[in-house]
């Protein structure tokens, strides 16, 4: 693997990480490279679905914990969070070098009925259930660490819904303590939503977004 050295990366192939039969799953390649670019000494993925984040770091030898809400850890969860928090600085007493967060994308995926599922409920409730964990996931970072923000745009019945940037506003970013170092588009090529067009005229979305996220003070 390399480096990202553009703000356009493309994997036509998700690589042997994962389950390729988890729908929404990303491509391994994508993980590779952003530990290349960045360097981190610990990863922590905290919706790990098949776990792709994980064999890449165990292939890497990286260190790495991964949670997901099918085993029981809901990240908004003041239970679960403190948890989480325990374990992290259980493992990394300064915090976590790189947290690769790729969400459901709402209105795509329906993963479960639970009532915390991300992938469930209107687009308003996504999107503060983003802000929270956000901010949550900022407490677990190192001093030089990052979230690597994996979301894409939906359109649907004449309508965009501009996941990346409504998550990542100016006014959020500034409630989260975050800023956005870096964004890297990702050429879509397998995506389910592309047979769930509503009419003849609409599309769907062909590109992912890698936001790199820190927190707040960290380039001063």
């Amino acid at each position: 693997m390399a480096k990202i050295e553009r703000s356009i990366v493309s994997y036509p192939q998700r690589g042997p990480w994962g389950d390729p039969t988890w729908e929404g799953n990303t491509s391994g390649h994508l993980i590779v490279d952003l530990i290349d670019t960045y360097d981190p000494k610990s990863v922590f993925d905290p919706m790990k679905g098949s776990d792709t984040t994980g064999d890449v770091c165990r292939g890497r030898e990286i260190p790495y914990f991964g949670v997901d809400l099918k085993e029981g850890y809901d990240i908004l969860s003041f239970h679960d969070q403190a948890r989480i928090m325990r374990e992290i600085r259980s493992r990394w007493p300064d915090g976590v070098d790189m947290i690769f967060f790729h969400p459901p994308y709402w209105g795509m995926v329906r993963y479960s009925n639970l009532a915390t599922d991300f992938s469930g409920g209107p687009y308003s409730l996504y999107l503060e259930r983003m802000h929270k964990a956000l901010t949550f996931l900022s407490r677990l970072l190192s001093p030089t660490g990052f979230i690597a923000l994996l979301l894409a745009d939906f359109r649907y019945n004449g309508r965009t819904y501009f996941m990346t940037d409504d998550t990542t506003g100016v006014g959020s970013m500034l409630q989260m303590g975050l800023d956005k170092e870096a964004r890297i588009i990702k050429v879509q090529h397998m995506t389910a939503s592309r047979g769930k067009v509503a009419h003849p005229g609409e599309f769907a979305f062909v590109h992912e977004y890698v936001t790199i996220l820190r927190k707040r003070g960290a380039f001063v």
